[in-house]
């Protein structure tokens, strides 16, 4: 959803003639679709794996090489911090010594010009066009080193979350739509 693009269910995104995902997933198969098919498969398969040693490099050395064996991470033996105990509090609770805040929040600004979120000044429901949404999902932190990715790295990295549109019809309430 952007301002050139707004977020629209009747908007047919699929522009390239191929059927769409929900069409094929609903395609009723047949019990003789479904045999032919998965006995085509196995055949493609067996034909396949009978053709790995056919290869030939040119190479008449016949010692083995040695595979590398990967970096393993160590796992550590016991935790580093106070285990947090059981309770019902309505807060995030976390180990003495850590904390917890909130990084991206509904109505947070994603672009200039914007206001700060107020509870007593609540923005217009066009603003949130440019405002983080309600659908947020997939979020995922990539270690990096030397601006390079690195999965052993824990310190420095890239936070990453897919930002989704705001549902109009899903709204905790019919009489407070955002949209």
């Amino acid at each position: 959803m952007t301002e050139q693009m707004p977020f629209n269910d009747d908007y047919d995104s699929n522009n390239s003639g191929n059927a769409e995902f929900s069409e094929l997933f609903n395609k009723k198969i047949t019990r003789r679709d479904l045999i032919t098919k998965t006995a085509g498969g196995a055949v493609a398969l067996t034909l396949a794996a009978s053709l790995t040693g056919c290869g030939d490099d040119d190479n008449n050395d016949s010692t083995p090489t040695t595979p590398v064996t990967p970096d393993k991470n160590q796992t550590p033996s016991s935790l580093k911090f106070k285990a947090v105990n059981k309770n019902v509090l309505d807060q995030v609770s976390v180990p003495e010594g850590y904390e917890a805040r909130v990084l991206y929040a509904l109505g947070d600004p994603i672009s200039d010009g914007l206001t700060e979120w107020d509870e007593n000044n609540i923005p217009t429901g066009a603003s949130f066009v440019r405002r983080s949404g309600e659908c947020h999902d997939g979020m995922t932190f990539f270690g990096m080193t030397n601006s390079r990715f690195d999965v052993n790295q824990s310190d420095s990295g890239l936070l990453v979350m897919n930002h989704e549109y705001v549902d109009d019809k899903k709204i905790l309430h019919p009489a407070v739509r955002v949209c």
